[in-house]
Parts: structure tokens; sequence; C-alpha cells
């Protein structure tokens, strides 16, 4: 249900040519899909369960990150426009 909330500005990224994070939000969500129909052998400690839900969250884990740098390489960027443009 979280990665509900990502999907607009997953949408906002792809219109803005950062494709990269659309990428990674759409990989989040098809494994999360995933996951719901393996969510049995999760339970029974499965080792392809358990591989998928550590691969889902390496992706969640990546899309933070790039976001977060893109954010701050961005603002950076703007930053120093605004200082050189005064």
């Amino acid at each position: 249900q979280y990665l509900i909330w990502l999907t607009p500005f997953a949408a906002i990224c792809w219109v803005g040519g950062r494709r990269a994070f659309t990428l990674l939000v759409a990989a989040a969500v098809v494994l999360t899909m995933l996951l719901t129909r393996s969510y049995q052998a999760l339970n029974e400690a499965e080792t392809g369960a358990q591989l998928l839900l550590t691969a889902r969250n390496l992706v969640l884990v990546a899309t933070v990150v790039f976001g977060i740098t893109t954010i701050v390489r961005e603002t950076k960027r703007s930053t120093s426009t605004l200082v050189s443009a005064a």
C-alpha cells in the first residue's frame, strides 16, 4: 500500500526526464506484487521467497538513496546558479 504514495512522484519524474527513479519504483511495485503471491512461502521461510523479499527491500533502499542524492545534487546546482546570478 505504501508504494502507491510513490507512484505520483514516479510519474512526475518520468515526465521530467528522470527515468531511473520511475524504473526503480516500478521494479519495487512488481517485486511487491510477486511477494504478495508468495506470502505463504515467506511464512514457511523458503529461500526463494526470502530472496524476493531481499531484492524488493534492496530496490526500495536504492530508490531512497537515488531520490535523496538527486534532491541534494539539484539543490546544490540551483543554489550555485542563484549565487552566480546575484
